[in-house]
């Protein structure tokens, strides 16, 4: 199951309202942000119900905003953002009980 880290500061960008959106959530290359492109690029693979996202409760509502419909369910949310190890970890405890054992994930961004 796909995984995609929608997170982070947006500081490498050099933006000046880094603090308010995930760089994920930013425009940088085309028309779509950075998280549209990575579900449309998964959606001729994978049906949007089974992508799932990591973010933090501050980001949760842009993020779901970017998502297509179907994937809006399966977004997880940290109380407070902590690295991306940590992101990982929650999305797997989360794959494997969706999965009722062991499952393969791919960790996207």
């Amino acid at each position: 199951m796909p995984v995609i880290l929608a997170g982070g500061r947006g500081t490498r960008f050099g933006r000046a309202a880094a603090h308010e959106l995930p760089s994920s959530c930013s425009n940088i290359v085309g028309k779509l942000t950075m998280l549209e492109q990575t579900a449309a690029r998964l959606r001729p693979l994978i049906p949007p119900a089974r992508i799932w996202t990591v973010t933090n409760s501050e980001q949760a509502a842009e993020v779901k905003k970017q998502l297509p419909a179907a994937a809006r369910t399966r977004v997880l949310t940290e109380p407070v953002g902590r690295n991306t190890a940590a992101a990982i970890a929650l999305a797997a405890l989360h794959v494997r009980h969706a999965a009722r054992g062991d499952a393969l994930m791919a960790v996207l961004r």
